[in-house]
C-alpha cells in the first residue's frame, strides 16, 4: 500500500511538473523520443507494437476527428498529385493500375459498364455538335473506315452493295421526280460521252499494246543477259581449268587427263581392312608402277570402281593396250590418216610447244 501511494505521488508530481516547467518538458520530450527512436531500431518487437500502435492511433483519430481528416486527406491529394506531375515512373505506374481497375471493373460491373457507355456517347454527341474541327475530323477517319473496309472485306462491300442497290431502287420507283432526273441524266451523259468512249477504248487499247511490246523487249534482253553471262561464267570456267594441259596420267588406265578429272592415287583409301587376304593381293596389280615415290593421280571412274573392288573397264590390266602402229601407217599425213579413220572426232586436243593453249 505504502509502495502505491507512493508512485502515485510521484506520478503526479511528475504530471505536475511536465505540465507547467516547459524546459522540462522539451527535455523529457527529447529523451522520450530518442528511447523510442533506440528501441525502435534495435528491438523487433517493439518495432512491430509501435508500428501497429501508431497505426491505430491514426485510424481511431481519423474516423473520430473531422479537422484531422480533412487536413489528412488533403495532403495526401497534394502529395499524389506532386509526385504524378514530377516522377515518370510513378507517373505510368498510376496510369497502368487505373486502366487495369477499370477495365476489370467495366467487364465485371455491368451497371458501371452501361453508364460508362452512355456517358461516353453523350460526350461524342455534345462534342460533335460544338466542335467543328472534331466533326470533321470524326466524318474523315469514318469515311476512311468505311472504304478500307469497302476495298478489303469482300462481305461487307457485297452487302453495301445490296444496300445501296435497293435504296435507289426504292427511291427510283417510288419517287416520280427522282426517277425522271436519273433518266434525263443517262440520257445526257450518253449523249456527251458516247464518242469520247469510242476513243477512250481505242486509247486504252493502244497503250496496252504499248506496254506489251515494251515488256517483251525487257524480257528478251534479260534472257540475253541471263544466257550471256551464264556463258561467260561456263567460258571462264573452262580457261581455268585448261591453264594446265592434259599431264595427269592415270595410274590404272594410263589416259593424259586434265586436273579435274583426276584425284591424288593414296594406296589406304583402296586397301580395305576388311578385305579378303586375296582381294590385298590382287588389287595393287591394278596400278602401274606403284613403288615410286612420286606423287600419282588416278582418274575418277578407275577411282570408283576400285573402291567397289572392281576392276576398271579401261584399267591396262584389262588387255586394252593400243597395239603397235605398222610401218606404213607411221609415214601418213592428216588427210590420209582421215580418210582410213574409223571414227571422226569433231574435237582434236593437241598440245602446244609453249605447254599452254593460245588464248583464242
Amino acid at each position: 500500500m505504502l509502495r502505491e501511494k507512493e508512485s502515485q505521488r510521484l506520478r503526479k508530481f511528475y504530471q505536475k511538473k511536465y505540465n507547467n516547467n516547459i524546459r522540462f518538458r522539451e527535455k523529457e520530450r527529447i529523451r522520450i523520443n530518442s528511447h523510442v527512436s533506440t528501441k525502435y531500431h534495435t528491438n523487433l518487437n517493439a518495432r512491430e507494437n509501435i508500428k501497429s500502435q501508431s497505426k491505430i492511433n491514426v485510424l481511431n483519430k481519423y474516423h473520430s476527428n473531422s479537422d484531422f481528416r480533412n487536413k489528412l486527406i488533403t495532403q495526401s491529394s497534394i502529395t499524389i498529385l506532386n509526385k504524378y506531375h514530377n516522377d515518370v515512373d510513378f507517373r505510368n505506374k498510376h496510369k497502368t493500375q487505373s486502366k487495369i481497375i477499370n477495365l476489370n471493373k467495366y467487364h465485371n460491373n455491368s451497371v458501371f459498364r452501361d453508364k460508362l457507355i452512355t456517358q461516353s456517347k453523350i460526350n461524342i454527341l455534345n462534342k460533335y455538335h460544338s466542335n467543328s474541327d472534331f466533326r470533321n475530323k470524326l466524318i474523315t477517319q469514318s469515311s476512311i473506315t468505311i472504304l478500307n473496309k469497302y476495298h478489303n472485306d469482300i462481305d461487307f462491300r457485297n452487302e453495301y452493295k445490296a444496300r445501296m442497290k435497293t435504296a435507289v431502287l426504292k427511291r427510283y420507283y417510288t419517287d416520280n421526280s427522282i426517277r425522271l432526273k436519273m433518266i434525263q441524266d443517262a440520257l445526257n451523259w450518253y449523249r456527251r460521252n458516247n464518242t469520247l468512249t469510242r476513243q477512250q477504248s481505242r486509247q486504252f487499247y493502244n497503250q496496252r499494246r504499248r506496254i506489251l511490246k515494251k515488256y517483251s523487249i525487257i524480257e528478251s534482253h534479260k534472257c540475253t543477259s541471263k544466257h550471256k553471262n551464264l556463258y561467260m561464267e561456263n567460258f571462264k570456267k573452262f580457261r581455268n581449268i585448261i591453264q594446265e594441259g592434259p599431264d595427269y596420267i592415270c595410274i590404272s588406265c594410263g589416259i593424259a587427263l586434265f586436273r579435274n578429272q583426276v584425284v591424288p592415287f593414296i594406296e589406304e583409301k583402296y586397301l580395305k581392312q576388311n578385305m579378303s587376304f586375296e582381294m590385298k593381293e590382287y588389287i595393287p596389280s591394278y596400278f602401274i608402277d606403284i613403288s615410286s615415290s612420286e606423287l600419282k593421280w588416278i582418274c575418277r571412274l578407275c577411282s570408283d570402281k576400285i573402291k567397289k573392288q572392281q576392276l576398271p573397264s579401261r584399267a591396262l590390266l584389262n588387255k586394252l593396250e593400243i597395239c603397235e602402229i605398222p610401218a606404213e601407217l607411221k609415214k601418213l599425213n592428216n588427210l590420209e590418216k582421215h580418210l582410213i579413220a574409223l571414227r571422226l572426232p569433231f574435237m582434236k586436243i593437241v598440245n602446244l610447244t609453249s605447254g599452254k593453249l593460245s588464248s583464242r
